[in-house]
């Protein structure tokens, strides 16, 4: 897993099921996200054939727009 995010330029990634289980959400921090997404595509490694194939069965696809980011890059150093 941590070979395919690196391979995608991924710093940060999350997923969640809703309380009600009807829902994903999916969280990723990435530089350029249409580079992550056509490297994701391009892929050879089986756990992201495996992805592709889990997204593929849902219904629907929303995308949130981010209230907002917060990154401390210097934690712990004083």
């Amino acid at each position: 897993m941590l070979e395919t995010i690196e391979n995608e330029g991924v710093s940060c990634e999350a997923c969640s099921l809703s309380q009600d289980g009807q829902g994903v959400y999916h969280f990723m921090e990435v530089a350029d996200l249409e580079q992550a997404c056509e490297t994701f595509e391009k892929s050879r490694f089986p756990i992201d054939g495996d992805t592709a194939k889990l997204d593929a069965t849902f219904d629907e696809r929303v995308e949130l727009g981010m209230m907002f980011g917060i990154t401390n890059r210097g934690a712990g150093e004083k």
